[in-house]
Order: structure tokens, then C-alpha cells, then sequence
């Protein structure tokens, strides 16, 4: 009876979010716009690509260039299609599976190349000399961008096979990234790596209880989860714990986190660095009064070094941040979804939640992935057997949602760890309210970068350093719009 009572008010909580997850038609991609939503285990087996019974594969070697190896120690490595044997970890072997599934499906091989970074340099010099390598290619974000617009990479949406509307692809990503009608990049279930660097907000369940804090599930149910409501709570929970009058890294906080949470909170309320007009142009759009007061009521609380670590400005490395929160030291963390799976030896049970709205009159959630980091599916230029890669990247997506999707969502996430129903609920939203903010990924000018970097030097002055970046990124854009318009498919 309890964990029925328990899975009912998960639900109560799910419906009522959603609910508030409308669009309000101002600022962000329609409701109905969010990335494919993950499946249910009864749900998980009926997707196949769509391709013609009479087409031959031959046999052939599809050729893939990833990430860097999983064994080379890099913590962005490739988690999707690298594994050659099944090792008993229930994701990699996930992806095992999937691999293999599809060659038995096609007749075909495949073949992966890991170079040492994630940022395509080695692919870049393929291209260059047209020597054809890689049927498909997987590079970060930014990367992705910087070769997209030097004409390294083929424009998705003129493979004639590859389905761009299939439950598969991340409709968000299909839409918020194609620049004058055209794609270069692309994600979906055939991955899971991006995944893992969409930001979210952990929290210390029983330090909230310690301190009496409402309870944020409640108001992340009732649309009242707001960016004042995150700072009232995080407050109330820092202390001196040595009373030596200063704040440092032995001390208990409100709020541990890295620099990029001012980036991912501005879009999270609804602030678009830039916006792509009816031509399916990118025009900057960042700045308004909405945008100082989301500022203000951020950086009010970053820059209280009383309430606030930020592990980014006191040049501290990761594990000192997971080791403050594990040791009960800080109430919030901000981290992405990878942080879920180190937690799991974390004593005191901790909660999921979306990053807050600007107020309460905001009508759904926006979360984005890491530009630095994510994987980005795209095609090299040279690419001449761009039928079969169609067919072959869409029956990899469709597989992966009958597998690999399931296996990260339902295994990693949900029960390795969520340690409570309504985290669960709360995931469910965070991964189907995702937003590709073109300017945050593509860093015209560092429009992307450059609130971070206020934020590690304590800058207060948005207008002014803003206006010293704007003309740059402008000029930025405008030269990355005149060279996607010379492009010929």
C-alpha cells in the first residue's frame, strides 16, 4: 500500500507538471516541440527504421568516427559505440547490443575510430584532403559548429533516406539548430552521451528537512519552483561550521556550483542569446530588462561567498565539489545528469530537480546540454554513399530506442539513481525540455562564454561587458550566415 500510495502521488506530481510545461508562447519552442520522450519497458520494442527489403548493404563497413576510447581515461569518452564485448555493466552492454543488433539487421560492420579529443581535429584533416575516412562523425558542439561553417560537414536534411522526423531524432535539436533551412548537426536516442551534460539541480533531502525548507518537489509540482524560491532555500542552509569567521571549502553551503550555471539559469528562465528569424537566420537577441533581472537575481546569490561555493572560481576540481555535497556540506549542487551515477555512494538520499523558472507565470521548463562536451551527430562532406548512411543512422536510432534509451533512462537514471518517485518525476521532465540555444552553442564573439567568465571574476556589470562583446559576436554571426549561404548541398 505505501509504495502504491507512493508511485500515485509520483504521478499526481508528473500530471502537474506537465500540465504546467505549455508553451507560453514567447520564450521557447512550442510544447509539443521536446526531445523523444523515453520509453517504457512495454513500450520499447516496436521502432525499426523504414528502409526498402530490396536495398543491398553488401556487406559493407560503416565507418564511425567517435569520441575517445572508454579505456583512455578521458571522462568524455565515447559511451555509445565503442564497447566490442558485453562486460556486465548494464549501459555499456546496452550499447553492445545495439551495435551488434544493427549489423545483423543490415548485413554490415562497423568500425570506430576514437581520437584523442572531442573536438574533431582529426576529422577536420580528412576533409582536407579528401581522403574518405568516416561514413559518420561525432564531435562536440562547438566543433561541430566551427566545421559546419567551413563547409566540412553535409547538410542533413539533403540525405534523402534519413528520416529527420522520426520519434528518434530529438525534434528540439531538428529544429532550434538548422540555420537557412539546413542541419549539420544532430541527436537523438542513437546516443546517450548528451544526455549526461544536460544540467540539473541535486539536493540534501535531509538537510531540507533539518532546516524546515519547502519542500521544492511540491512547488516544481505547482509551478512554483522560481529562481527566488531556489534562493530563499539555499540561504538558510550555510553555515561556519568552525566559526572562524570565514567562509571556505570546510564550511556548509546553500549552493555548490561551477560557473556555467549563470548560462544554463538565464536560458532556463526563458532567455534566448539568440533567435533565428522567418528565414531561418540567427539574429542576437540576449539582451532586455527581463535579462538584467534574471542577472541580478542570480549573481545576488553567486557572488555570496557566505551562502555560495563556486568550485570553478576557487580553482577547485571536481571531486571536491562531489566530495562537499556527499559530506553533507551543501543543501544544493548544481551538476549535470552525469553526477546522478557517481552519487550513488552518498549515504543521505538526494534529490533531482529541473533548473528553477524566472516566476511563476512562466508555463514550462528549459534545460540545454553542455556545448562543450555533448556528442553531435553529423555527416563529413565527402561522404558519397549518403543512402546508406541514412538508413544506417536511422536504423541505429531506432534501435537505440528499443534498447539503448530504456537502458539509461530506466537503469542509470531511474533506478541506480533516482532514490525517490518524485525524482523520477522530475527526470521525466528534464529530459523533455530540452532547448538549443544557437548562440550558446555556437559562441559567436563568446556570447556563449562570456557570462561565465563574469561570473568566475565576480563582475556584477552585465551592460557594459555585454556591449563590449556584442559588435564582435554580430560580426561574428553575420560572417557565419554569409558562408552557410554560399553552401551548396
Amino acid at each position: 500500500m505505501k509504495r502504491i500510495l507512493s508511485s500515485l502521488l509520483a504521478a499526481l506530481v508528473a500530471v502537474s507538471i506537465l500540465a504546467a510545461c505549455a508553451d507560453d508562447g514567447a520564450t521557447g519552442p512550442d510544447a509539443g516541440d521536446v526531445t523523444s520522450a523515453p520509453t517504457t519497458e512495454e513500450e520499447s520494442t516496436g521502432y525499426s527504421a523504414n528502409i526498402p527489403a530490396e536495398f543491398d548493404f553488401g556487406g559493407y563497413t560503416f565507418r564511425i568516427y567517435s569520441y575517445p576510447d572508454p579505456e583512455s581515461g578521458d571522462f568524455w569518452h565515447d559511451y555509445d559505440f565503442s564497447y566490442t564485448e558485453e562486460t556486465g555493466d548494464q549501459l555499456s552492454d546496452a550499447a553492445y547490443r545495439r551495435m551488434r543488433d544493427v549489423e545483423d539487421q543490415l548485413g554490415i560492420k562497423f568500425s570506430v575510430f576514437n581520437p584523442p579529443n572531442n573536438g574533431g581535429d582529426d576529422l577536420k584533416k580528412t576533409i582536407a584532403s579528401n581522403d574518405y575516412a568516416y561514413d559518420m562523425s561525432c564531435i562536440n558542439p562547438r566543433g561541430s559548429a566551427t566545421l559546419s561553417q567551413s563547409n566540412y560537414l553535409k547538410n542533413l536534411k539533403a540525405i534523402d533516406t534519413l528520416d529527420l522526423s522520426a520519434p528518434w531524432w530529438d525534434q528540439n535539436c531538428v529544429k532550434d539548430l538548422s540555420i537557412n533551412n539546413k542541419l549539420y548537426m544532430l541527436t537523438g536516442d542513437i546516443e546517450i552521451g548528451y544526455k549526461k551534460t544536460i544540467a540539473i539541480i541535486l539536493f540534501n533531502k535531509q538537510m531540507a528537512v533539518d532546516y524546515q525548507i519547502e519542500d521544492p518537489y511540491a512547488m516544481m509540482g505547482t509551478g512554483s519552483w522560481t529562481i527566488d524560491k531556489f534562493t530563499t532555500m539555499a540561504r538558510n542552509a550555510a553555515a561556519d561550521l568552525n566559526n572562524d569567521g570565514k567562509y571556505d571549502d570546510t564550511d556548509r553551503y546553500g549552493l555548490n556550483f561551477y560557473c556555467n550555471f549563470i548560462a544554463n539559469g538565464m536560458i532556463a528562465s526563458g532567455v534566448k542569446f539568440v533567435t533565428k528569424n522567418e528565414q531561418d537566420l540567427p539574429e542576437i537577441t540576449f539582451m532586455s530588462d527581463k535579462t538584467i533581472s534574471i542577472w541580478d537575481k542570480y549573481t545576488s546569490l553567486f557572488y555570496d561567498t557566505t551562502t555560495c561555493y563556486s568550485w570553478s572560481r576557487n580553482g577547485k576540481p571536481g571531486t571536491e565539489a562531489y566530495k562537499m555535497f556527499i559530506d553533507d556540506r551543501a543543501l544544493f549542487y548544481f551538476n549535470e545528469f552525469h553526477a546522478v551515477e557517481t552519487l550513488r555512494q552518498m549515504e543521505t538520499d538526494f534529490g533531482i530537480l529541473p533548473i528553477p523558472k524566472y516566476d511563476e507565470t512562466q508555463n514550462r521548463y528549459y534545460h540545454c546540454i553542455n556545448p562543450h562536451v555533448a556528442m553531435m551527430i553529423s555527416v563529413p562532406i565527402y561522404n558519397s554513399n549518403l543512402d546508406l548512411t541514412g538508413y544506417v543512422m536511422d536504423a541505429l536510432g531506432a534501435t537505440s530506442k528499443n534498447i539503448l534509451t530504456p537502458a539509461y533512462y530506466e537503469i542509470q537514471l531511474k533506478t541506480k539513481g533516482a532514490r525517490d518517485d518524485q525524482s523520477e518525476a522530475s527526470i521525466d521532465i528534464i529530459l523533455n525540455s530540452l532547448t538549443y540555444d544557437m548562440g550558446y552553442i555556437f559562441d559567436w564573439g563568446t556570447i556563449g562564454q562570456f557570462t561565465l567568465t563574469m561570473v568566475d571574476q565576480g563582475n556584477s556589470d552585465l551592460v557594459s561587458s555585454y556591449t563590449k562583446i556584442e559588435k564582435v559576436a554580430k560580426r561574428q554571426m553575420d560572417k557565419a550566415i554569409e558562408n552557410y549561404l554560399a553552401i551548396e548541398d
